[in-house]
């Protein structure tokens, strides 16, 4: 038995990494929804170091942004939520916006049950989360 997840996206076999974990989680929904998918990673956390990531179609690599949360920019549907590394979470975490409405961030993980969580967007526009660091967008969206 595989520890390892793979996917079949346009006639092509894709290891996504670890299955049940939040960020073979995230490398397969970039994969299934724009056609990308970032480089391994060892955790989480480490997503948020990661400069590029590539289109499937063309091996074209993109800008992977790296966006503070500091309530100046809400995070756009897509982007990965990057959470701080904290003495229970070493590995940090990572979850993918799938919603924005009025006064919600709605976002989908993989640890535990977390599946279609919402996160409620305070006046000043930060996060009501103080665990994000920030996000992670592609920059031709």
């Amino acid at each position: 038995m595989s520890f390892i997840n793979y996917i079949r996206h346009r006639d092509r076999l894709f290891a996504t990494g670890i299955k049940f974990q939040c960020v073979e989680f995230a490398r397969r929904w970039l994969l299934l929804h724009y056609d990308m998918i970032f480089d391994n990673v060892d955790n989480a956390i480490n997503i948020w170091n990661l400069s590029t990531i590539t289109r499937i179609t063309d091996n074209k690599r993109f800008s992977f942004v790296s966006v503070l949360h500091d309530g100046r920019v809400l995070p756009k549907i897509g982007s990965l939520l990057i959470y701080r590394s904290t003495p229970t979470l070493k590995t940090g975490h990572v979850a993918v916006v799938t919603r924005i409405e009025h006064n919600m961030l709605h976002f989908d993980d993989r640890n535990g049950n977390h599946i279609n969580k919402t996160i409620r967007i305070l006046p000043s526009g930060m996060l009501d989360d103080s665990e994000i660091i920030g996000w992670k967008t592609i920059s031709m969206f």
